[in-house]
């Protein structure tokens, strides 16, 4: 087995993601681990096309914080801009610039050249959910997709806000577009999803993932939550997409639902963490096909080849895969 980094202890590494250069034909590992006796912070790793490490070992991207301090950066996720060779690396976490305080997780940004050093912004804060210095609202996981017909990036991610009618602990899905720089363009912290509508937080999301298509000019955005729509119930999980062009505004059918764990009406059984929203969209989850209750395994739909998923996501039956977490 190839070891990318022994981590910093006691944390080790955690929270991998990766992205290939298509320019450099090499990759780009991040992760997550704690540094020293602070919080954690985001690494990464260049690996040449055989896997080997290049450049400096295990460096250090975000800088949450001063030293000693109990602020953090977790859930990387990296994007690859192949106009301009280099990458940038989103996470959540907190910080103690512009007026956040501790316990105020906002999504995070940092650019880095093809060699992995940081140009741009250092550690750039993203969403605003709720406003600036109240910990009371927050924004995780995101994920981001480089969008290389506008030379720009769609940021993702779950999160709570105190606008449009949003309540506290009211978890949707929001997305920010960038340009090549990291400057905010279009709509601040655009709602995408809307489970159970608004002003109740009920009903929840988590996990989003987005996708560009560069045949269609238009992103892909997956995400497991539940919804009060179509029989579902109030605990039932299940992955829903949408479409969104360009500029971010949605395409097609609203937060269409794309698994059916266990049919409609059953809580036993349910999608989570999706892991993809490309080719294959992939997820943890149990189901009511040959499994029994608390037994997961790996599921995934095919995407339909053209057009990308039209007014209907279905694409044949869900399959188990693995054991493994996507």
């Amino acid at each position: 087995a190839l070891v990318i980094s022994l981590g910093s202890e006691p944390g080790g590494a955690v929270d991998p993601s990766v992205v290939y250069n298509t320019v450099s034909g090499e990759y780009l590992v991040v992760w997550a681990a704690l540094e020293g006796m602070d919080g954690h912070e985001i690494f990464g790793q260049r690996l040449d096309a055989d896997g080997d490490p290049v450049g400096v070992d295990d460096f250090q991207i975000s800088e949450m914080g001063v030293v000693g301090n109990s602020y953090r950066a977790l859930n990387p996720r990296v994007a690859h801009n192949s106009l301009h060779n280099e990458y940038l690396v989103v996470w959540w976490g907190s910080d103690d610039q512009g007026g956040l305080v501790e316990g105020e997780y906002e999504i995070f940004g940092q650019r880095l050249d093809a060699s992995g050093f940081e140009i741009g912004v250092d550690d750039f804060v993203i969403s605003d959910a709720g406003d600036i210095g109240d910990p009371a609202y927050a924004a995780v996981y995101p994920d981001v997709a480089y969008n290389p017909d506008r030379d720009e990036y769609l940021v993702v991610w779950s999160g709570e806000d105190n606008v449009g009618g949003l309540v506290q602990d009211e978890l949707e899905v929001f997305g920010q577009r960038l340009d090549a720089t990291g400057r905010e363009v279009g709509i601040n912290d655009s709602r995408i999803s809307e489970a159970g509508g608004t002003g109740s937080p009920a009903y929840s999301v988590y996990g989003s993932r987005v996708h560009y298509d560069s045949d269609r000019q238009e992103y892909l955005v997956v995400w497991s939550g539940e919804d009060d729509r179509g029989a579902l119930l109030q605990c039932e999980f299940e992955i829903f997409g949408q479409r969104l062009d360009g500029d971010g505004v949605e395409l097609g059918a609203d937060d269409r639902r794309l698994s059916f764990m266990g049919g409609t009406g059953n809580c036993d059984y349910g999608a989570y963490f999706p892991a993809s929203a490309g080719e294959v969209i992939v997820w943890e989850g149990s189901d009511d096909a040959e499994l029994s209750v608390g037994e997961a395994e790996i599921f995934g739909i095919r995407r339909p080849e053209a057009p990308m998923f039209a007014d209907d996501f279905e694409s044949g039956d869900t399959l188990g895969w693995s054991l493994t977490s996507p």
